[in-house]
């Protein structure tokens, strides 16, 4: 949780949509005045920043899964000194995670396969605010963020970062990871709420 006492402004990491790019434009443009309290866990802020303005950012459930599937094979890798692996094992290691993938709880996803939903984690973060929480999408985050830094004056303030949702795991569209019908129904089966919430297309694009 990065917190802004200047600006009275939260920016409440959700795993795997760009925390890091987020987390960095606060420390770069907003230091002296931030705080950066447990990551990716629910828990209760400070009393004095319930007014605050508080937001999130959402990714194409799609998308987050295969960021979540390399994070985890890349721990593999590592454990084993593997530089990579060729794209049959990466499409064999992928079926695998998706036929073992379900929701999980935020707090504890980090060390288990699976992700908790979006929704879920706003509506439980929500508790702690008087302001509904922001949703800026990773999609369109450039645009998005400045509609929201203009809504709080902060001029212009422009995003420092790599390009996300096409890092070095995403060779391709999203069809060379979902190759066959039933992992996309899988993980609209586990993440339909965050598909419906968030206006996110059921078909792969």
């Amino acid at each position: 949780m990065y917190i802004s006492r200047k600006h009275e402004l939260v920016f409440l990491p959700i795993p795997k949509n760009a925390s890091r790019t987020i987390g960095k434009l606060f420390k770069d443009h907003l230091q002296g005045d931030t705080e950066n309290t447990l990551h990716h866990q629910i828990v209760p802020p400070p009393g004095d920043i319930k007014h605050y303005t508080p937001f999130v950012i959402v990714r194409n459930p799609y998308s987050r899964v295969v960021s979540k599937w390399w994070g985890t094979l890349t721990v593999l890798m590592k454990k084993f000194n593997l530089q990579d692996v060729d794209r049959q094992t990466r499409r064999k290691s992928f079926k695998a995670y998706i036929q073992q993938l379900k929701p999980g709880d935020w707090g504890t996803e980090y060390n288990t396969i699976n992700l908790a939903t979006q929704a879920s984690i706003v509506d439980r973060a929500q508790y702690y605010f008087s302001n509904p929480i922001r949703v800026l999408k990773l999609e369109n985050l450039d645009n998005e963020w400045s509609a929201l830094a203009n809504d709080l004056g902060l001029g212009r303030l422009l995003l420092k970062k790599k390009k996300i949702g096409n890092g070095s795991h995403e060779y391709g569209r999203r069809q060379n990871y979902y190759r066959h019908p039933w992992m996309s129904r899988k993980v609209h089966d586990c993440f339909r709420e965050d598909f419906k919430r968030f206006e996110y297309s059921r078909q792969i694009e």
